[in-house]
């Protein structure tokens, strides 16, 4: 019956190259990151559309945890993050509902 509870590890695909080159791309998202460095992000709204959909497939989702920092002088890749980390350690929507319910039984029914 544990088994049945038991919780799953967080897995996501690796970084490739294609997902890097996909970002360059479609890149709607440009914020300054100072010294003629700029930070490139995929929106929500752009990851939906067809042309986003159809070059990456189901690994277009994964895309939304991307952001790489374009050197504009030099015309190169600086860095490239990845916030599935950071996605990991966000609770699910559902977790929040036991919260709730953190108050001995007791309490609760009387």
């Amino acid at each position: 019956m544990t088994a049945l509870f038991a919780s799953r590890p967080f897995t996501t695909s690796p970084l490739s190259s294609d997902m890097i080159s996909a970002v360059l791309s479609f890149a709607d998202l440009a914020e300054p990151a100072g010294v003629g460095r700029t930070k490139l992000r995929i929106s929500p709204q752009r990851l939906s559309q067809a042309d986003v959909l159809t070059v990456m497939g189901g690994a277009a989702g994964r895309l939304a945890d991307i952001t790489v920092v374009w050197n504009e002088r030099e015309g190169q890749v600086v860095r490239v993050i990845d916030d599935a980390q950071l996605r990991r350690s966000q609770p699910e929507p559902w977790e929040a509902y036991f919260d709730l319910f953190e108050e001995e039984p007791a309490r609760l029914c009387a």
